[in-house]
């Protein structure tokens, strides 16, 4: 029958702009490689620090003006499936792999996939389409921003050491750094 693919908003459970990356980059290899789509929302996140979030309430407000904003056309918007595959990282060679494989069967297939960047790190362009669709989209919400607003997204590896010696402390840029940047 057809495979289909969508975003698996179970997998990892992390903040709204990693999983709307996510959702972002699923729909763009869709788009890309004509793969059916279904659009799977945000569930649940966590949100530490950011976007003034004091209470569940506040938090589940924000999560669904998220969804909203971020909501993708779906192929279907009643499904059931014979099989579903899950694939925490995506890579082409796997995506390849399974499209030949359900390209011709009787079964309806979903792809659910968590991490795109298999794909998307190596092609970055494939967002081009998608990100012209959410403007045109959202031309006027975007239009009606009066002041300018700038995001930093920075990490600094909470705690964990990745290919770095127990013996060597680890180096990051000093806080100050940021804020002479944005100014």
């Amino acid at each position: 029958m057809t495979l289909y693919m969508t975003y698996d908003n179970q997998e990892q459970t992390d903040g709204l702009g990693a999983q709307v990356l996510r959702i972002i980059g699923v729909y763009s290899i869709a788009q890309k490689y004509r793969i059916k789509y279904i659009h799977s929302p945000i569930e649940e996140t966590i949100e530490e620090f950011a976007h003034g979030v004091m209470n569940d309430q506040d938090l589940t407000s924000l999560i669904n003006q998220t969804n909203e904003f971020f909501k993708l056309p779906s192929s279907l918007d009643d499904f059931s499936f014979d099989l579903e595959i899950r694939v925490r990282n995506l890579s082409l060679r796997f995506l390849v792999r399974k499209f030949l494989r359900h390209q011709f069967s009787r079964k309806s297939v979903l792809l659910r996939v968590c991490l795109p960047f298999g794909i998307t790190d190596r092609n970055p362009e494939i967002y081009k389409n998608t990100v012209e669709h959410l403007r045109g989209k959202r031309r006027k919400f975007l239009s009606e921003r009066k002041k300018n607003q700038i995001v930093l997204h920075f990490r600094m590896g909470y705690g964990q050491r990745t290919a770095v010696s127990k013996h060597v402390a680890p180096r990051f840029l000093p806080l100050d750094y940021f804020l002479s940047v944005i100014q």
